[in-house]
């Protein structure tokens, strides 16, 4: 046993058995405010996902347009998260532009998609007007999606919970010996691929 524990200390101690580096810089980000960064991302793909079904729950397609607007954000979300991941290195400085831009995109795509929505939503209501013969719209008979989730407590306790995990991932993940070294030496590909790759 002693022999193991020296062998250990000769090594830099139990964190570097692991493979992990627990000294971070100064301006590494906090858990909580990773779970911030986490949970905001969850929750917009979330949203994301719900606009698309309602284009098929209300009968107005263009509510889909909407959705796909909303992607740039992501974009711009994703641009945050390389640049924290990275420690706001000033190599991949471009980044925060590039997130001002995915936002200001995002801002006029959904613009134009609520102006396509306005002029479609007119269309449907003379439309079930004239079709239905019982008061009742062609929204209101539809069916809600079968994936979507069960209003309740439980939901937002596990959006929650999937949050705080994955932040877990994201900040003592990128302690680990690989990824250390990875964060260790920005470039713009590694950062661009932080940020298209999981946009869908």
């Amino acid at each position: 046993a002693a022999a193991v524990a020296g062998a250990v200390a000769a090594a830099g101690g139990p964190a570097s058995a692991l493979g992990l580096e627990l000294v971070e810089p100064a301006n590494a980000l906090s858990l909580p405010t990773w779970v911030v960064h986490t949970s905001s991302v969850a929750e917009w793909c979330l949203a994301m996902r719900l606009i698309y079904a309602y284009a098929d729950v209300s009968g107005n397609r263009e509510w889909r347009s909407l959705s796909y607007a909303m992607t740039p954000f992501l974009a711009s979300a994703f641009s945050a998260c390389a640049f924290h991941l990275f420690y706001n290195a000033p190599a991949i400085n471009a980044l925060v532009p590039l997130q001002a831009l995915a936002t200001f995109g995002g801002n006029v795509g959904c613009a134009v998609a609520a102006y396509r929505i306005s002029n479609f939503n007119g269309a449907v209501d003379s439309a079930s007007a004239r079709a239905s013969d019982d008061g009742e719209s062609t929204a209101n008979r539809r069916q809600k999606p079968s994936w979507a989730p069960t209003p309740n407590v439980f939901f937002p306790v596990k959006l929650g919970v999937s949050s705080v995990l994955a932040a877990c991932v994201v900040k003592y993940g990128s302690l680990a010996a690989p990824a250390h070294a990875f964060l260790s030496t920005p470039t713009y590909p590694k950062g661009a691929a932080g940020i298209f790759f999981p946009t869908p």
